[in-house]
């Protein structure tokens, strides 16, 4: 008789822990996750814009996941952390940048999470900045990153953003001015 009712009292546990979330205590829990998620990424952003001031490209890849994409504007995926740090430090070249990044919304749920925002970027060429470089560029755009929870940090697994990109040209070289000649006869 025992073992029926701790058979019973297993079951009606197990039926218990098996029941679905109502809609009103997910709407709670995914509220709960992404303020939490909200706290964590405006630290990481924090840094993100430092490691910029810094030009520090393995920083800026530290924030991402190990297979994570970068999907620009008219340019190729830049694929995994390496090829991150690379792209990066390939920039940072040219010019010393200045990066501010504003979030205007964020959720997560459970171990993913979803950001959408605004940047702007401004750049000044540095002094070995390859020949043919502007001397300042400007940027300002939307972006959209899809976010992992990996072993208790949050990082970047796609970014995907828009791009106003303008650069200030070089001043055009002054136009030959065409003289005519006439023969006197």
């Amino acid at each position: 008789m025992r073992r029926i009712a701790a058979l019973t009292g297993l079951f009606a546990t197990m039926a218990c822990a098996a029941a679905p979330e109502t809609p009103e205590q997910a709407q709670a829990r995914i509220d709960q996750e992404s303020a939490a998620f909200k706290a964590a990424i405006k630290g990481i952003e924090s840094r993100w814009e430092l490691a910029y001031a810094n030009n520090q490209p393995d920083s800026i890849a530290v924030l991402f996941a190990e297979r994570a994409q970068i999907l620009g504007p008219n340019s190729p995926v830049v694929t995994g952390r390496a090829a991150i740090a690379a792209d990066e430090a390939n920039q940072m070249k040219a010019y010393d940048f200045t990066l501010g990044i504003t979030s205007e919304q964020a959720i997560a749920n459970g171990p993913i999470g979803i950001e959408r925002g605004s940047y702007g970027v401004t750049g000044k060429a540095k002094k070995t900045a390859p020949k043919g470089t502007p001397p300042t560029m400007a940027d300002h755009g939307s972006y959209l990153i899809h976010w992992h929870l990996v072993n208790g940090t949050w990082q970047v697994a796609d970014l995907a953003f828009t791009s106003s990109w303008t650069a200030t040209p070089p001043k055009p070289a002054p136009t030959p001015v065409k003289r005519t000649t006439t023969r006197r006869r």
